[in-house]
């Protein structure tokens, strides 16, 4: 799972009840993108075929920003961060 991320240096944690492994990371934002490796999102789980992702941001500063997504099977979700 990759996505898009500002400032380089910031830690990256995608989770999901719905995914496996239901928590990747942490990632680290270099080059204004994250790359947080593979999830398998099988419907199984308790959102169903909407998926909900949880993505957590610590910047350099320690800073956190957390947002929640809901995606659907097939994944089809933006999974950049604020303001990135």
């Amino acid at each position: 799972m990759t996505g898009t991320c500002i400032p380089d240096g910031s830690e990256i944690t995608l989770s999901s009840p719905d995914m496996t492994p239901p928590t990747l990371g942490p990632c680290t934002c270099t080059g204004g993108t994250y790359d947080c490796g593979t999830a398998v999102f099988d419907g199984t789980g308790p959102n169903g075929s909407r998926p909900v992702i949880t993505q957590e941001m610590t910047d350099p500063a320690g800073q956190t920003t957390t947002e929640t997504k809901v995606s659907t099977i097939p994944p089809n979700v933006n999974l950049s961060m604020p303001n990135s």
